[in-house]
């Protein structure tokens, strides 16, 4: 049912926003650009959607990689829990599976932050900046500490048999 859910959000792109998930989760280095991987994101920006001025409201730091890999993944989920999306341009499949178990959706995309911020404001969703391909790890990303294996390759497809 989980997979289900995901891959009918990536076709769509549309994001459900929600008076007890308000927020927005987006992986960015730099705040201009949605660009980092889960795994290598130090913090993620929160930002209160609008489809004039989206609103930076907070910077929120995640727990470091040295926490075992699912213990991470749920740790942030928590961090996550007034957003109804994480926006990134990569993930693994065990972090996207915490995170879309504990209802936070998972957009694999790329563009402008603030592109993405208006148009989730003006309730026309990502579906525009999905990344066609999306690039999957085939085993634990390098967040996971318990894979051993940091450079992992890539996939690309949304494959079933890379879940």
């Amino acid at each position: 049912m989980e997979i289900d859910r995901y891959l009918l959000t990536e076709k769509q792109g549309a994001v459900a926003l929600t008076n007890l998930r308000p927020y927005v989760a987006v992986a960015s280095l730099e705040g201009l650009f949605i660009n980092l991987h889960l795994g290598e994101s130090e913090s993620l920006r929160i930002f209160r959607p609008d489809a004039r001025r989206p609103e930076l409201v907070d910077i929120r730091s995640l727990p470091g990689k040295d926490i075992n890999g699912i213990i991470r993944w749920k740790k942030i989920a928590a961090l996550l829990k007034d957003c109804s999306c994480l926006l990134v341009n990569g993930i693994g499949p065990a972090p996207r599976s915490v995170l879309m178990n504990a209802g936070i959706d998972v957009y694999i995309v790329e563009g402008f932050v603030d592109k993405a911020i208006s148009s989730i404001g003006a309730g026309r969703g990502v579906g525009f900046m999905l990344v066609r391909e999306p690039q999957l790890y085939a085993s634990p990303c390098s967040g996971d500490n318990d894979s051993g294996d940091e450079d992992a390759p890539f996939l690309t497809g949304m494959k079933d048999d890379t879940r």
